[in-house]
């Protein structure tokens, strides 16, 4: 695959690592690994719908956004460490959000994933944090700042929002079933938004 045919923009080569001013599409190629390695986006990064399991080779920082949805990835380790965009690792196997940025510009999606807990996850999101149709137990470890709504719905092992500030509880979308399982002062709490 010729670099013409994936990056829409310019591009150069620093000690070895790609610096891209624009976007990188490698969307849809049926890619088992990253074919470059980038270290600058200026603007976003597409390596959905693939078969990757690893992001090595991504880039360190985006200027814009990052999908790396649907793939097989259990794991965040090499994802960029700056995004002023978006951030999308839905549908992949991932079972920890270890090594993800720890800002994110816009919404964060890390939904239909096996994730038991949000350690590791971004501290702040300018966006919504969609966490929902994981194996979540609690919200231990969840951004301290979401711009956005904080949807944890489909999570069946969820039972208790202890580990949550007002700020953030104000911002959750439960489902009814979840509501069912948590604990009556908690439910009056979320009910009531306060």
């Amino acid at each position: 695959m010729k670099l013409e045919d994936i990056i829409k923009g310019t591009y150069s080569y620093k000690n070895g690592k790609l610096y891209v001013d624009g976007n990188v599409d490698l969307g849809r190629l049926e890619l088992k690994e990253i074919p470059y390695d980038f270290h600058y986006v200026s603007g976003w990064f597409d390596c959905e719908h693939n078969q990757l399991t690893s992001l090595a080779g991504c880039p360190k920082k985006i200027g814009r956004s990052f999908d790396c949805d649907d793939n097989q990835l259990t794991s965040l380790a090499g994802c960029p460490k700056e995004i002023g965009g978006y951030f999308n690792c839905r549908n992949n196997q991932l079972t920890s959000l270890e090594g993800c940025p720890k800002i994110i510009g816009e919404w964060f999606d890390c939904n239909n994933n096996q994730l038991v807990s949000l350690a590791g996850c971004p501290k702040e999101i300018g966006g919504s944090f969609d966490c929902n149709n994981n194996q979540l137990v609690s919200l231990a470890g969840c951004p301290k700042k979401i711009d956005g709504w904080f949807d944890c719905r489909n999570n069946p092992y969820l039972v208790s929002l202890d580990e949550i500030n007002d700020d953030i509880r104000n911002k959750l979308v439960l489902d009814y079933e979840q509501l069912e399982r948590i604990n009556e002062r908690e439910k009056i709490k979320y009910l009531l938004n306060i």
